[in-house]
């Protein structure tokens, strides 16, 4: 509570994002990278570098607080993330191509991708996490969509483990696992069609698909 680095003021509505604060213990290789605007302004962080189009980073990211939004330097930047991520507390995250190596935990936070999310980690879903996926998810552990959290993808969602929803949404195209679990609730379900758009939901599970008598797989409506 004694660093701190929020964001200007600024007119017209254009207020600054909040800065960045970088700390390290000398007795460990690696720091984190912070971005908390303590609840000031509820402009945009970016992240990345001008002229290209891709950005990566080594070490640990911790995105917090309501008015704390990273985005990508500009439209289309694909995002790498080599060590954990986490959004906590009402914080947004918004690029275009993310890939996550290494820890994705969103606690009561949203996460925006244009294009394809990349998980070759697990994603730690708490109440309130909202995740929205213009493209495809592409993912590589089990993955578990916990209660009053959901998960949106307009394209398709392929995981090589298991996928359980238990008590969260997932919506979709297309789900291609090896197998799934909906339960406590839970609900997979399409997209919602639009009048230039339509969307369908396909499940494609190799193994088991299990549905218990409180959830549900619904394409009312849609």
């Amino acid at each position: 509570n004694q660093i701190t680095a929020p964001g200007g003021v600024g007119g017209n509505n254009r207020n600054g994002g909040a800065g960045t604060v970088y700390l390290r213990d000398t007795d460990n290789s690696q720091g984190v990278l912070i971005v908390n605007d303590g609840g000031s302004s509820g402009g945009s962080t970016p992240l990345g570098v001008s002229g290209t189009n891709w950005y990566r980073l080594a070490e640990p990211l911790v995105i917090q607080g309501a008015n704390a939004h990273v985005t990508g330097e500009h439209g289309g930047m694909t995002l790498d993330f080599l060590a954990p991520v986490i959004l906590a507390g009402g914080a947004s995250l918004q690029t275009g191509d993310l890939h996550v190596r290494s820890g994705l935990i969103i606690q009561n936070g949203s996460l925006t991708v244009a294009g394809t999310l990349y998980l070759d980690t697990a994603m730690n879903l708490t109440t309130g996490a909202v995740v929205n996926v213009s493209g495809s998810l592409i993912a590589a552990t089990p993955m578990t969509i916990t209660p009053a959290t959901q998960v949106s993808v307009l394209g398709m969602v392929f995981d090589a483990a298991p996928v359980s929803v238990l008590g969260g949404v997932l919506t979709a195209d297309l789900v291609q696992v090896p197998s799934c679990v909906v339960s406590d609730g839970g609900v997979i379900a399409s997209p919602a069609s639009t009048a230039t758009t339509m969307h369908w939901l396909s499940l494609l599970v190799s193994n088991d698909l299990v549905v218990d008598g409180s959830s549900r797989i619904d394409v009312s409506g849609k």
